[in-house]
């Protein structure tokens, strides 16, 4: 399964759980649809509106349990690095690939720097 695949499995399951709360909470009605209080409608009518940064300690609760579902999902498949961090891998390749390049495995320190940075592996 590819990353977007993950988060797309991620985000179905986070709906999901959504739809089965709200399906618990409120039950159906006899022809099938749902009615929802209008308490609830207020209130998250609210939180649609509301920046994540300005919701109350509460309300960001549920909505970082998801985010860790989400994250533990991709840190058990993927390395998770800055894009700082990924910015200088990436210099760092460039240059070990201009090494390369120029022949440093056959310079004379080559295989001792070797041998200290990876010992008997």
């Amino acid at each position: 399964m590819g990353m977007i695949d993950l988060i797309a499995d991620m985000q179905h399951e986070i709906w999901s759980h959504w739809m089965k709360y709200v399906f618990e909470l409120f039950g159906e009605n006899q022809d099938g649809s749902v009615t929802i209080s209008a308490e609830k409608v207020k209130r998250w009518k609210r939180q649609v509106g509301t920046r994540y940064r300005d919701l109350t300690r509460d309300e960001k609760y549920s909505d970082v349990e998801q985010a860790v579902k989400v994250t533990d999902a991709l840190e058990d498949k993927y390395e998770i690095v800055s894009k700082e961090d990924y910015d200088e891998l990436l210099e760092r390749d460039k240059k070990l690939g201009a090494l390369e390049a120029g022949g440093v495995e056959n310079w004379q320190w080559y295989d001792d720097s070797m041998e200290s940075m990876w010992g008997d592996e």
